[in-house]
């Protein structure tokens, strides 16, 4: 019997092990950053008043909806998702350190190049993105339209390409194909 002597070579795990406590890189918030975040909370302000708007219009109908309550609050679930996901996401970029975040090795890397801020692009742009569409449901029950399956569709291509397109330029960081040419000198880990 011939003995296999080929060495069997170990499985490279594409992510890191997160670790419970580590350093915190602090986000380099930049002005489109800030304008960014503005028009994110207008835009919820804006989505949670039009939707007390609709269930003080519409709760007197007492029609019964989803899980036996009055369908009139049916318009306000979107924004208490909205407001649930935004505190968890600032709460999380403000609190948990860049080694806690589950993600590529070279993505990390990247992240700790340019100060966290490709990580905070990626959450405002999903948070934006989630508002507007949000709106534009709860505008669509307030009209009694469905909302359209392309509008749902652009909005899924947009959220992948929200998170892809940063979280590849932060690979290509990582791996050093390309240098942070932001203008702004995070720092160093």
């Amino acid at each position: 019997m011939a003995k296999n002597n080929k060495k069997k070579k170990k499985a490279k795990t594409p992510f890191h092990a997160p670790k419970r406590m580590g350093e915190k890189t602090p986000i380099l918030m930049t002005p489109m950053l800030w304008t960014m975040s503005a028009v994110s909370i207008a835009l919820q302000l804006f989505l949670t008043g039009f939707a007390i708007f609709v269930a003080t219009k519409w709760v007197p109908l007492e029609v019964v909806g989803p899980f036996g309550m009055n369908a009139g609050y049916v318009p306000l679930v979107l924004p208490i998702v909205l407001w649930v996901l935004t505190l968890v996401e600032r709460i999380g970029i403000k609190f948990l350190p860049l080694d806690m975040w589950r993600m590529p090795v070279d993505v990390r890397e990247g992240m700790f190049k340019c100060g966290s801020w490709l990580l905070k692009l990626v959450t405002l742009l999903i948070e934006l993105e989630c508002a507007a569409v949000f709106l534009y449901v709860d505008v669509c029950i307030y009209v009694g339209a469905s909302p359209l399956d392309a509008v749902m569709l652009v909005w899924l291509a947009a959220l992948a390409l929200s998170v892809y397109l940063p979280c590849r330029y932060a690979g290509k960081l990582g791996r050093g194909e390309v240098t942070w040419t932001r203008g702004i000198e995070p720092e160093t880990k």
